[in-house]
């Protein structure tokens, strides 16, 4: 029971860092493809080389430095151009 109460207190408060963080990357950036940077909050994360992703960004999000590594790996592009990306 106390578990659980402390999960989801902390639980909370590091999605909400995690989700900070994202943010702050995102923040001066814009799509890669477009140049769209009207919301950036709403860019998403594209792998440029699928082969060497070890882990989605949102998995990692414990260890800061791996999450940096895997967000340097990728380009950040609007919802439009990242469906289109994936159709191609």
């Amino acid at each position: 029971m106390l578990r659980r109460k402390y999960d989801r207190i902390y639980g909370k408060q590091y999605r909400i860092e995690c989700k900070k963080r994202f943010l702050d990357y995102k923040k001066y950036k814009c799509c890669a493809s477009c140049q769209w940077n009207l919301h950036t909050e709403l860019l998403e994360f594209h792998h440029k080389n699928p082969e060497k992703k070890e882990m989605q960004i949102v998995r990692i999000s414990k260890n800061k430095g791996k999450m940096a590594e895997e967000m340097d790996k990728c380009i950040l592009l609007c919802p439009n151009c990242h469906a289109w990306s994936h159709f191609k």
